[in-house]
């Protein structure tokens, strides 16, 4: 089996929160600073997915130049708290179309992305991820998916669920869900 996962983008809409001050304090400096203060502390809270959906993506090209069908999966999230330097992730999927997935086990595929966003921030995070295969998953077939994110401090969110397929050998669209 060969499963290539390719973020295709990152996009961050900063929300600016910022953490409470009483007042003639000066405000705590983000990673600390040349005034001696120390970071905020803004780790504690899992982002949350807020929606996820997969869709038939055409023909990939992997680093060797070879063209594989792929999907493309569509994740929004919040962040509360801020602490997204990086955002890692974990997929699972199964051909019981059923709205579940059995996430104890090893992820199929796992990894992680940088973002760019202000310490202790909150924010939405849109993350477009891919994946190509031969044979695992099948094309043309249909698949519920299951997708976690976790945060800095590793705290993992709950599964988000969708339901999609992987195009035809020729990257054409999927036939339709019965």
């Amino acid at each position: 089996m060969n499963l290539y996962i390719l973020p295709s983008s990152l996009l961050l809409l900063v929300l600016g929160c910022q953490p409470e001050v009483e007042e003639g304090e000066p405000p705590p400096i983000p990673k600390g600073g040349d005034t001696g203060d120390t970071a905020v502390d803004c780790a504690g809270v899992a982002p949350v997915i807020t929606s996820l959906t997969a869709s038939a993506d055409g023909l990939h090209e992997d680093e060797q130049g070879q063209s594989f069908p792929a999907m493309v999966f569509e994740l929004q999230a919040d962040d509360v708290d801020g602490d997204m330097s990086f955002v890692s992730y974990r997929m699972w999927w199964d051909d019981v179309l059923d709205g579940t997935v059995d996430t104890s086990g090893s992820a199929f595929v796992q990894g992680q992305a940088a973002i760019s966003s202000g310490r202790c921030d909150s924010f939405t995070l849109g993350l477009n991820l891919s994946i190509s295969s031969q044979g695992n998953p099948a094309l043309n077939t249909w698949y519920d998916f299951a997708v976690t994110i976790a945060d800095e401090a590793d705290m993992w969110s709950e599964p988000a669920f969708c339901q999609g397929a992987m195009p035809n050998e020729d990257g054409s669209d999927p036939d339709p869900l019965d």
